[in-house]
């Protein structure tokens, strides 16, 4: 039967044009899954005997469920022929911060349960911290950038956007090709969402992530918002990637993330170290499961780390888990992370 799967997926390959093979025709509802054509993923995920088949069964298609615990998958494709995307030893993933950073909630009481929604915030350096860090996106060729969890209010999201859709055409460095300038409470059909909006490396919105799982704490109580109802992938040149925020990806919440068979997942996320542990023990999950390399971007909550640190980074390691949340710290509003070893 392995042998069967392999050559469907090889032939199939061959004669992609004379497969329905587009964007539109990923989706095969009538076998409740999605059937998504690679180019250079087996790069990444190189077949080895010993491995799960899960790992070595196909090498130019990947094979995702519609659902995955009740929650639909949304296969967005995402390429933008970064020179980078087809070899993952040359990619470089940004990690945004801002000093200063003071969130201000608002709260509300519910059936006597203390309930929050960030309102606004106060970040003085923010705009310029936005330009740098744009700006040595574009230099180190990072084909990712992430802003953290509830930090990026509507108007300065813009400012990021407006940078990277006005920089000069005819400069020579390269757009990242996907940008998620972080979260924030947003209303949304049924009720304030904690909202991602990701992007393109041309400024183009090309899909909309509601976290699932809500944030709670002892000081401002439970998050209050609506659970989102999907999964979002992306599906790029190099990878499949997946987008999840905060506790959505973390050991403390039943996720339905550690069933996604994705290349790398990108996690804006808000918390301490308690919290970094628990994205670092999803992580390692997901990584010897599926080979999934898990790149996380952290600040912390209403306290500031007594460390110097801004916040705290997870890069793209092979074993997550074998470093410590304060070891991670980031002192730097920007610092560019390779494919870790």
């Amino acid at each position: 039967m392995g042998g069967l799967i392999r050559e469907i997926d090889r032939v199939l390959a061959e004669r992609r044009s004379h497969w329905p093979i587009g964007p539109s025709e990923w989706h095969i509802e009538q076998l409740g899954c999605w059937f998504i054509p690679r180019h250079g993923v087996s790069a990444l995920r190189p077949a080895r005997r010993g491995q799960a088949y899960s790992k070595r069964g196909t090498l130019f298609h990947r094979i995702l469920p519609a659902l995955i615990q009740g929650y639909p998958i949304h296969v967005v494709d995402s390429r933008t022929l970064h020179s980078a995307s087809k070899d993952a030893s040359k990619w470089k993933m940004g990690a945004c911060l801002f000093k200063m950073l003071k969130l201000n909630p608002e709260f509300i009481f519910v059936d006597d349960d203390k309930r929050f929604t960030v309102a606004s915030l106060e970040a003085p350096s923010a705009g310029d911290a936005i330009a740098v860090q744009i700006g040595q996106a574009l230099r180190e060729n990072c084909i990712a950038v992430v802003w953290p969890e509830l930090t990026v209010p509507p108007d300065l999201r813009e400012r990021i956007i407006k940078l990277i859709r006005e920089r000069d055409v005819a400069d020579e460095l390269e757009a990242p090709e996907i940008l998620i300038p972080g979260t924030w409470h947003e209303a949304g059909d049924h009720g304030t969402v904690n909202r991602a909006r990701i992007y393109d490396g041309y400024g183009e919105e090309r899909l909309i992530y509601d976290k699932i799982a809500p944030y709670a704490d002892d000081d401002w109580g439970a998050e209050n918002i609506t659970a989102g109802d999907r999964i979002c992938v992306l599906a790029t040149e190099g990878a499949l990637i997946g987008v999840a925020i905060c506790l959505d990806f973390c050991d403390v919440c039943a996720t339905p993330f550690n069933e996604l068979d994705v290349d790398v997942m990108l996690v804006p996320s808000m918390g301490n170290d308690r919290t970094m542990q628990g994205h670092q023990i999803t992580a390692a999950q997901v990584e010897v499961r599926f080979g999934t390399r898990s790149f996380v971007v952290q600040h912390p909550t209403h306290t500031a780390f007594k460390d110097e640190r801004l916040g705290t980074i997870l890069p793209l390691l092979k074993e997550p888990s074998s470093v410590s949340a304060r070891e991670l710290g980031q002192k730097t509003v920007w610092t560019a992370y390779k494919w870790g070893p």
